[in-house]
């Protein structure tokens, strides 16, 4: 890790912070940091697809106990617990779908840095993201499908809805892949790619400081269905972590990689799907403070568990 990526935490705390300030006390830059989003999050999904080894599936597929267990985790103990969690939440459409866009797919990304912070075995989850990322894109809509009311689903079948998906998901995932491709033939790409891991990293921290300065005065004038959102997603965290036990014990995976899934579980792919949740219409933009509020919860709970996942989680065994 480059010493930026070894203190990304404190570098995405301060972003946030500075957004914050911003956006409490500079409102008018609120419109123009929003439509600034757009094209800062499309680069940084670009460069953040570039960190995952998307020619890789063969290596993925060859480690068939822990691929199975974060199929299982990911895509069978998730959605249930998603499922019981909904009934918690106020009888409101956006925030149902913000919850449930956002808790459905797993983490791609970071979960990489935390699982590494946290003595957990990082070459098996990279190795693994490329198909969580294919299997979540195909189970998405079956799942918004059969856990929301027909007409929060419904909002996922809107042109604009499909429009963000592929223009800003689908597109840099496919120049992502072209540039890995292309890349196996050129040498520069493995300087590329070495110089875009620190870049991902200033990219994201920009982003989150932008969402912070736009979003702020939409999480302050819901603050009360917030707040109980808020306690959801901490409850999220406690639960991922028992799913990541359950399934540990049932694959009976090694303590390395067992610490691993718990960060693939309890990491969520909150980026990937707030340009989903921005392309929505304006009555349902309190799905975007449900999104950013869960990934503010999670950077939190992911600083809990990188000290409790090696000391007393998944501990090794003695000598």
């Amino acid at each position: 890790m480059t010493r930026l990526e070894r203190y990304q935490i404190s570098v995405y705390f301060t972003a946030l912070f500075l957004g914050l300030v911003l956006g409490v006390f500079f409102p008018a830059l609120a419109s123009g940091l929003e439509a600034a989003l757009w094209p800062l999050v499309g680069v940084l999904l670009y460069v953040t697809f570039l960190q995952v080894p998307l020619l890789e599936f063969r290596q993925a597929l060859s480690d068939v106990r822990f691929f199975a267990a974060l199929l299982t985790a990911n895509f069978v103990f998730v959605p249930l617990v998603v499922w019981g969690l909904l009934w918690g939440l106020p009888a409101s459409a956006p925030i149902h779908l913000g919850v449930a866009l956002v808790l459905l797919t797993p983490c791609t990304d970071w979960m990489n840095t935390f699982t590494l912070l946290g003595q957990g075995d990082a070459q098996r989850t990279l190795a693994a993201t490329p198909l969580l990322l294919v299997v979540q894109i195909v189970l998405l809509p079956l799942f918004l499908w059969l856990l929301l009311d027909s007409d929060v689903s419904q909002m996922v079948a809107t042109a604009p809805f499909w429009q963000a998906f592929f223009g800003l998901v689908m597109l840099p995932l496919a120049l992502a892949w072209l540039t890995e491709w292309q890349g196996r033939r050129s040498r520069g790409f493995v300087a590329w790619l070495s110089m875009s891991r620190p870049l991902s990293v200033l990219l994201l921290a920009l982003v989150v400081c932008v969402i912070a300065a736009s979003q702020i005065r939409s999480v302050l004038d819901h603050l009360r269905h917030l707040s109980q959102v808020t306690l959801i997603f901490v409850l999220y965290v406690a639960l991922a972590v028992v799913i990541g036990k359950l399934t540990i014990r049932l694959y009976r995976l090694p303590p390395r990689a067992g610490r691993g899934l718990i960060f693939s579980v309890g990491t969520r792919n909150s980026f990937v799907v707030l340009p989903l949740a921005l392309a929505l219409p304006a009555e349902w933009q309190l799905a975007v403070s449900v999104i950013v509020v869960q990934a503010f919860v999670e950077m939190v709970g992911m600083l809990v568990l990188i000290r409790l996942a090696p000391s007393c989680l998944v501990r090794e065994p003695p000598g």
